[in-house]
């Protein structure tokens, strides 16, 4: 209990953009809330909650998925790793007049998961303010890769 007490808690507001692997044209954009517990000085566990949107010029087709990360960080003095598990959930599509669902069902599941690994740098603000910037990659199954890279403003609470 003592040791549960010791632990520093962050709450961050996350913003990144990257491409999708399976099109390399569709732009992905995300903007997040997480959570960050560090268990010890070297490593962290969180989870976040946000609105990710994939957008396919080509078929002009918009699609906004709820994204979840659950990752673990390692906290080194140059860098920051962090294996990611995420699971996004179809919030809203949109599609030209000239298409429809079906044209795009197996493009845009409406459920999927994905497995990754983030790479970030933290810079110190002023005592409890931090600026992150991070470069990930996360692979799913049904959409492929998704490459991001973005900032994040990060407060300690504690």
């Amino acid at each position: 209990m003592f040791a549960l007490a010791q632990n520093e808690n962050y709450v961050s507001l996350n913003f990144a953009g990257g491409s999708t692997g399976t099109w390399f044209n569709d732009s992905y954009n995300e903007i997040s809330v997480d959570f960050e517990s560090r268990v010890s000085k070297l490593s962290g566990i969180g989870v976040g909650i946000g609105l990710a949107r994939f957008n396919n010029d080509n078929y002009l087709a918009v699609m906004d998925y709820i994204h979840m990360p659950i990752f673990y960080k390692l906290h080194t003095k140059w860098l920051n790793m962090s294996p990611v598990f995420t699971m996004d959930f179809l919030n809203r599509r949109m599609f030209s007049s000239a298409s429809s669902w079906t044209d795009f069902s197996s493009y845009y599941p409406i459920f999927f998961y994905g497995f990754g690994l983030a790479v970030s740098k933290d810079f110190f603000l002023t005592n409890k303010l931090y600026l992150e910037t991070k470069a990930q990659a996360i692979y799913s199954p049904e959409v492929e890769e998704i490459f991001s890279i973005g900032l994040a403003l990060k407060y300690r609470l504690n």
